[in-house]
């Protein structure tokens, strides 16, 4: 068991890997007032426990958490039984008890990530972390959505970018990722590239001022 989670309750640990990126990119947000963090995908709540209790202990500081904590056609061995009989009562124990540690308040929305985030305010979040379904057409969704939600300057994080699990490339968040970042250029800074994506959002409206090159056509009209 990850010493950072001995008093937790859990089954699968696929988060405490990335917390050495994590600390180093979002140790401006810690404990500072009035942060606010959005998960999308919490399973057990590993990473809701390490947002509670390392970066969300500064007055007012919030996070807010969207799962259907219900199984899916991806989930392999015994994930789908702890998705449908244990992981929302884990994630439920195990933010409580984080709560109780930082003091910040904990909003739970449970239901499909495309049904939640537009009822969302824009550019309230100051780190949006997206850990949802692999499949691709939801990470798209989930990351043109979620976009809106994060302030100017503020963080979002793709997990998964290098998951190999599915060969078909319909079934990995890599392909959504790679053309939500072309399609997005200039309206982020890309801080990572690797098993996370991290981004941080910047006004790039400045670059579509003025109008880009068009392609002549000398070909006759008749």
């Amino acid at each position: 068991m990850n010493k950072e989670f001995f008093q937790y309750q859990y089954r699968y640990d696929y988060f405490s890997s990335r917390i050495p990126a994590l600390e180093h990119h979002v140790k401006a947000l810690r404990a500072r007032p009035g942060v606010k963090i959005l998960e999308v995908g919490s399973f057990e709540g590993l990473s809701a426990i390490w947002f509670l209790t390392k970066v969300l202990t500064g007055a007012g500081a919030s996070l807010t958490c969207i799962d259907p904590w219900e199984p899916y056609v991806e989930l392999l061995d015994h994930e789908w039984d702890v998705m449908k009989h244990h992981a929302e009562a884990h994630f439920d124990y195990n933010t409580r008890l984080a709560c109780s540690e930082s003091g910040a308040l904990l909003k739970k929305y449970k239901g499909r990530s495309e049904a939640v985030l537009p009822l969302l305010s824009p550019e309230t979040y100051d780190l949006i972390y997206i850990d949802g379904s692999h499949l691709a057409k939801d990470v798209l969704t989930d990351l043109v959505f979620a976009w809106r939600l994060l302030k100017t300057d503020g963080l979002m994080i793709c997990d998964d970018y290098q998951h190999t699990r599915h060969l078909d490339p319909l079934w990995t968040p890599k392909m959504p990722i790679d053309h939500f970042l072309a399609c997005f250029q200039h309206h982020y800074q890309l801080l990572q590239k690797n098993w996370l994506v991290i981004l941080k959002k910047v006004d790039g409206e400045a670059y579509f001022q003025k109008s880009p090159p068009v392609q002549v056509d000398n070909s006759p009209l008749f």
